[in-house]
């Protein structure tokens, strides 16, 4: 047996040998993991034989003399940080099945200059390749679609980057850093370029007086005229593309623009007119924030997303009421009225627009489309929200922090964000006549089944049902769909005391008296519901389930009841 490996059940969890000039794994491994080798500082070369499917995270960190990775054509996943702070390792060939670059996968490897991507690589993670000063090209395979945030950060002596066609996204700092970088080859499909993706690159030094890249994306404009028409084809205004643009007075958007990405004119402080285009769909946080000269500005009808702080400080935002622009709008709540009834013809609540005020209830028009990013965050007096089946969007931590909410929500087919309702939420859903209730588990996240709830309740279906997963949430859908029979009538015959009990714990008597109605209980299932309901001195629901009993057996009381209790 070699000591020297720490290994069991094919995981290898430690090495304790003095290193050398190559090291190699042992076969029958299946597992590099988690801190491994982390910190061998006298390894110079690694075999991982055919076999191994994962490295677990750090599990090279700081392995400083390491020079040479051979990787297993089995190899099919990369822990965070794997080799971060490899410094000498100067070459990587990633096998095919390797989809994935994690976080800090080779995060400050100072030597590393060459690297070959795997043909099914998708994304390249957040600072995977940061620091990698001596890195002067990279290519990305066919097929790959997003560079993340800051993943090729201080990559100092890096020239060229080159994207497949297909790729859609570069993350915020993604190149930030990379003095050399003038070589940037992107297809038009890149839809989404992140703040300050190219900040202090030979690239952004171009001489044109607009740099656009991608899908019709501006990525900067040159300061220097007072009066600026932004040409034809541009899609999407990026972020900080005009941002700190001191002598600009007058803007002309052309028609196609779609998009005002974060904080574009931010800081424009001469800036006093823009014109918008009918196409204009999407404005992002701050894209205005810091323009004290610009008192007026009219919104085209089409818009559906507006972020949060995108007047501050600006004139047309100085009075500290409430802002609605166009009739539309609604940017800022500034009452004090603790009911509110959101006028007519208001489309849009935009992002923190109700932010930590003290506002009770809301009642929104029919014509409501979307309610923005972090709409009603911090609104711990928020106790109850209509929102209306023309909903089409809740946005990202759209009602986070707000602690008493009990949200009634029309069926509507609609986009939801990251944790817009969570934890301990009350969440009723109506559907024509029908309507059920349920108190959140968790927060609402990509995946989850809270995720799944929102879904079900904007188009029920007997496919979409099991994905709800808890009982907490199948029990009341189940019951408020139990008339379409299938698989809601089954799930309940299987657990119809369950059931009636989780009613009964809630305190939630319409619910029991659904179930009951089913009819679904037999004599000894109606005792025990009873029973359980006096042990837990629910009285109301007690009352119900001894009323069914009586009714469908012919007696209220009797010794399956007594039965249960020592009296």
């Amino acid at each position: 047996m070699n000591v020297e490996f720490q290994i069991e059940n094919g995981v290898l969890s430690g090495y304790s040998g003095s290193g050398g000039a190559e090291v190699k794994v042992p076969e029958g491994v299946a597992v590099i993991g988690a801190y491994a080798f982390a910190r061998c500082d006298s390894i110079t070369s690694v075999i991982i034989p055919e076999g191994v499917k994962s490295i677990g995270e750090c599990a090279f960190m700081g392995c400083e003399w390491l020079r040479a990775v051979t990787l297993p054509s089995t190899l099919e996943t990369i822990g965070a940080a794997a080799f971060r702070e490899c410094d000498s390792l100067e070459e990587i060939r990633l096998p095919a099945q390797i989809r994935v670059l994690p976080t800090a996968c080779f995060y400050e490897c100072i030597s590393l200059k060459s690297v070959q991507l795997p043909e099914g690589l998708v994304r390249i993670g957040s600072k995977a390749f940061s620091g990698c000063r001596r890195l002067e090209s990279i290519e990305l395979p066919p097929g790959a679609e997003e560079i993340e945030e800051f993943a090729f950060e201080y990559c100092t002596e890096l020239k060229r980057a080159v994207m497949p066609p297909g790729f859609r996204t570069i993350g915020r700092h993604a190149f930030a850093s990379c003095h050399q970088l003038s070589e940037v080859i992107m297809p038009d499909t890149v839809t989404e370029i992140g703040s300050s993706a190219f900040y202090q690159t030979a690239f952004m030094a171009s001489p044109a007086e607009m740099l656009t890249a991608g899908d019709g994306i501006l990525l900067s404009c040159r300061e220097g005229p007072e009066r600026i028409q932004v040409p034809e084809g541009v899609k999407s205004i990026g972020e900080l593309a005009f941002a700190y643009n001191s002598s600009v007075k007058s803007i002309i958007l052309p028609p196609g623009v779609e998009r005002i990405c974060r904080s574009a004119f931010e800081r424009c402080t001469a800036l006093e007119e823009i014109t918008l285009p009918d196409s204009l769909r999407v404005i992002d946080d701050a894209a205005f924030q810091d323009c004290a000269c610009l008192s007026r500005i009219e919104l085209p009808d089409g818009i559906e997303q507006i972020g949060g702080r995108v007047f501050d400080r600006t004139a047309l935002a100085s009075d500290p009421g409430t802002l609605i622009l166009g009739g539309r709008y609604l940017i800022r709540y500034g009452g004090s009225e603790e009911d509110y009834t959101l006028p007519e013809g208001v489309t849009v609540i935009a992002g923190s627009a109700f932010s930590g005020s003290g506002i009770r209830t809301v009642r929104p028009g029919s014509g409501l489309k979307s309610i923005c990013a972090e709409a009603f965050r911090w609104c711990p007096s928020l106790e109850e929200i209509y929102i209306p089946p023309s909903v089409s969007l809740i946005g990202s931590y759209a009602f986070a922090a707000c602690e008493k909410l009990h949200a009634k929500i029309g069926q509507g087919r609609r986009m939801i964000g990251e944790g817009c309702f969570a934890e301990g939420q009350r969440l009723n859903f109506s559907d024509g006549d029908k309507e059920f209730t349920v108190t959140l588990l968790n927060d609402i996240t990509a995946g989850s089944p809270e995720h799944a709830l929102m879904g079900f309740a904007a188009m029920p279906s007997p496919n979409r049902f099991p994905q709800l997963s808890y009982a907490e949430y199948l029990i009341p859908a189940a019951a408020c769909y139990a008339g379409e029979g299938g698989i809601y009538t089954e799930y309940l015959r299987r657990n119809i005391v369950a059931a009636v009990c989780f009613s009964v714990d809630i305190r939630d008597s319409g619910l029991t008296r659904q179930l009951l109605d089913l009819g679904q209980l037999t004599e000894r299932q109606a005792a025990e519901c009873a029973a359980y309901a006096i042990e837990q001195k629910a009285f109301e629901q007690q009352l119900l389930i001894m009323r069914s009993k009586q009714q469908s057996f012919g007696s209220a009381d009797d010794k399956l009841i007594d039965d249960k209790f020592d009296w």
